[in-house]
């Protein structure tokens, strides 16, 4: 490796510490961990790395957009809806469909579904990910025929 390979790479690990740390410490309080069992340890860390590249997946996928599209993305930060950027956080993407609900009503002999209608910025975000709207909307036409709903 060039010196200059050497303080790139070495400028990166900062970010994969980072991912960890926030990992371990901030979603998901790992610390201590009362496994006993060494297959239960072994999940729990395969699940943690799992969501960790979901993560970094998905902070990954979105600044990329942004970056090849010139777009920036408002209403993320919370306060200051008009500020606008073009590396948002997995956190602030995740924190902007916090709001959406479902909602189920059996009635008579049918059941209602709806679901909260996606703001401009979360339609944007879903574009970024190369996803589509309907994976909200398409929830309104789910068949809960034969499912016992008075419990939930």
């Amino acid at each position: 490796m060039s010196t200059e390979e050497c303080i790139l790479c070495y400028r990166q690990e900062y970010r994969i510490e980072h991912k960890f740390n926030e990992l371990l410490n901030k979603f998901t309080a790992l610390v201590p961990v009362y496994l006993q069992k060494d297959h239960r340890v072994k999940t729990l860390i395969r699940l943690s790395l799992l969501a960790l590249k979901f993560v970094s997946t998905i902070q990954h996928q979105v600044r990329k957009e942004l970056e090849n599209t010139g777009q920036k993305i408002k209403e993320l930060y919370l306060g200051n809806p008009g500020r606008a950027t073009t590396k948002p956080t997995t956190k602030m993407i995740l924190e902007a469909f916090k709001n959406i609900d479902l909602v189920i009503l059996p009635f008579d002999d049918q059941t209602i579904i709806k679901v909260t209608r996606l703001k401009p910025v979360q339609i944007q975000l879903l574009d970024l990910l190369h996803l589509k709207p309907k994976i909200f909307s398409g929830l309104e036409q789910i068949s809960f025929s034969g499912f016992d709903l008075s419990e939930t």
